[in-house]
């Protein structure tokens, strides 16, 4: 034959959903009228939506064909898969080998018979629910039947037997039988009514491994001897995945030389703690202790994990198990890629009733939005892919969601319910023209309302003054400020009263948002108030014209100036002296005057024409006396006969008068 129909014949031809479904079929008795027919088995399966399905396996040389008239389309169907499990139950395979080959069925698993030529004296039978929490073994005289309960009159006699008879010696068998005992007198405890020796669960492991090597090992149960196979055999786990996001478990175990497997449930584990197990008539060494696996597992041999409880398993579980057990993963659960992965942040802003900006975070994971949670109901979500054939399962990264919530805090939202948050109106401007810039690639803004009345203006805020002298005089000028926005003017009072209240910008008419330059226009005001400068009642800010430093202060803050022409003349001279015109010397100056005396007449009549102070510093004998009375003289033909305070030194009295 070029195969073995069994179990793992049925696993490997079948669909995992057939080969569970066809498994809990069988668990609950649906098949029936089963019968071995020449080379085929038929019987009935209940079924869902009709009474029954006939059903049928042929058996050749080759393989095992069903035929089921079931409306599946696929050969090993849970019909098909539930009559096989039913035909080995009923050893029709065998019977099958036997009509047809001649081929005498070998059962190794029962049946076994008891040791033909012994050389130990004893029989050990095993009982494992005598006693809770304990395992017990009863000692037997193979010869005469009787119970043993003085182990220690075992030892006295052989004692006795090696003084009586230096030669004496024990046999490999016997010397293993006094192992037993040993073991025996130290970790159990005698009932002396029945003879059983207990001994508990979790001292077991080295009882068994002794039991191993004993001749003779019954079932206290079925009477029926028990073989220990000596090599171990795999529990394993295999995880598949369906298509509405269920992970699918199938726990089952494997025989050492991977020849056949049986469902999780068909195998006897002893305690979740210890590596044994029992299959019909054999005890077996397990790589595995069953305490590895999660307490749901071990209830069935298939197990569905849904929705994110999935993705739960897979990243928490899996890899644990993977380090423990045999775990195959199926084609599509290989496909998988589980690394932690930062989502996309999503922040979608709207406008609330207070004209506050309203703004409610999100993260996308490889196109699966999920909002912001302080605690999420669960920490993994569920990626459908249908066109691809795929289904996965991310990880959330909290700690990237928390990082992302918190820079949004930091651009002064404030929370509210869920994963919404709302920003007040300077705010949010500041938020919206510069933030969200600077926020890259892994972030996206998804704007529900209009936001133009957050946007900056194109042109930006423009502080202007006009300055000129006041009317019929030069000592004191004028100044008159306004703001001005894509050519819309803003009084200055007005911008003032904005920046005291702390306000940030300016709402112009259908334009934007204006910056106020609040830091410049407080230095503004300051050095006005440095410089004395004082409001008129028509609300032009007045300055002495030997204040007039405060212009270049203005200028420096970057405030638009638009001087008249006759102060613009003014300041272009003060500015550069260099470019200062010769004034014409009084027509009743009989004096010759040199180029340098002229030049500081008419620096001194340039001060005293604007109200200006200033010293002449020239050296002793250059003729500051000669220009002091030109000026005096250029004075009184402009402004008529006006008295003059002259402080000076004696030594030059005489020159004045």
């Amino acid at each position: 034959m070029k195969y073995k129909f069994n179990n793992k014949y049925l696993k490997d031809n079948s669909k995992p959903g057939s080969w569970r479904r066809g498994y809990e079929y069988f668990q609950k008795g649906q098949v029936e009228e089963i019968a071995l027919k020449d080379t085929t088995v038929t019987g009935k399966i209940k079924g869902n939506y009709k009474s029954y399905y006939e059903t049928s396996i042929k058996f050749n040389k080759t393989n095992a064909k069903p035929s089921c008239s079931c409306p599946l389309d696929e050969p090993w169907c849970k019909h098909a898969v539930a009559l096989g499990l039913t035909a080995l139950k009923n050893h029709l395979w065998d019977e099958f080998l036997y009509e047809k080959f001649d081929i005498t069925p070998v059962f190794e698993d029962e049946d076994l018979p008891m040791c033909e030529n012994p050389k130990g004296g004893y029989i050990f039978h095993f009982n494992p629910k005598r006693r809770q929490n304990f395992f017990s073994i009863l000692v037997m005289d193979r010869n005469t039947k009787r119970v043993i309960r003085d182990l220690e009159g075992i030892f006295k006699a052989v004692l006795e037997a090696q003084k009586n008879d230096p030669s004496f010696e024990l046999n490999e068998a016997q010397k293993l039988e006094a192992m037993m005992f040993k073991m025996l007198l130290k970790h159990s405890r005698l009932d002396k009514k029945s003879g059983w020796y207990d001994v508990q669960i979790n001292k077991f492991d080295e009882f068994f491994k002794m039991l191993s090597k004993m001749e003779d090992v019954i079932d206290a149960k079925t009477h029926k001897k028990i073989r220990f196979d000596n090599d171990v055999w795999k529990l394993c786990l295999a995880v598949n995945v369906s298509y509405v996001g269920n992970v699918l478990l199938s726990l089952y175990w494997e025989r050492p030389d991977g020849s056949e497997i049986y469902p999780f449930e068909e195998i006897r584990y002893f305690s979740r703690q210890l590596k044994w197990g029992r299959y019909k008539d054999v005890i077996f060494q397990t790589d595995a202790q069953v305490s590895i696996l999660p307490q749901y597992l071990t209830k069935a041999s298939f197990t569905d994990i849904k929705d994110a409880e999935g993705g739960k398993f897979i990243y928490e579980e899996l890899p644990k198990l993977r380090t423990m057990m045999s775990v195959y993963l199926s084609e599509e659960m290989e496909k998988l890629a589980f690394e932690k992965r930062p989502p996309k942040c999503i922040v979608e802003l709207s406008i609330d009733y207070d004209m506050s900006l309203k703004a409610s975070l999100d993260f996308e994971y490889d196109g699966v939005r999920v909002p912001y949670s302080k605690t999420p109901k669960t920490p993994y979500i569920t990626i459908k892919q249908p066109e691809k054939d795929l289904l996965y399962w991310v990880k959330r990264d909290t700690e990237f969601e928390e990082r992302a919530y918190q820079m949004l805090l930091a651009c002064r939202f404030a929370p509210m319910q869920t994963n919404n948050l709302a920003l007040e109106k300077e705010y949010a401007i500041d938020f919206y023209n510069y933030y969200i810039n600077k926020a890259g690639e892994g972030w996206e803004f998804i704007e529900k309302d209009d936001m133009s009345m957050y946007k900056l203006n194109n042109k930006g805020f423009e502080l202007k003054a006009a300055i000129d002298f006041i009317e019929e005089s030069t000592d004191k000028f004028e100044i008159e400020l306004h703001g001005e926005v894509d050519d819309e003017i803003i009084e200055f009072e007005k911008i003032q009263d904005l920046v005291y209240d702390g306000a940030k910008y300016y709402n112009t008419k259908g334009k934007g948002q204006a910056a106020i330059p609040a830091d410049d226009i407080l230095s503004l005001l300051k050095s006005f108030n440095t410089y004395d400068v004082y409001k008129n009642e028509e609300d032009k800010f007045i300055v002495k014209t030997y204040r007039a430093g405060v212009v270049s202060e203005m200028e420096n803050m970057g405030v638009k100036l638009k001087m008249s022409r006759k102060f613009s003349k003014f300041w272009k001279e003060i500015s550069t002296f260099s470019n200062m015109e010769n004034t014409p010397l009084p027509k009743s100056t009989i004096a010759t005057l040199r180029e340098y005396q002229t030049k500081g007449y008419s620096w001194l009549w340039f001060l005293y024409k604007y109200g200006l102070n200033g010293i002449l510093a020239d050296d002793m004998g250059l003729g500051k006396t000669l220009q002091t009375l030109t000026l005096l003289q250029k004075a009184k033909e402009k402004d008529g006969k006006e008295p003059t305070l002259v402080i000076c030194p004696t030594s030059v009295k005489s020159q004045l008068w």
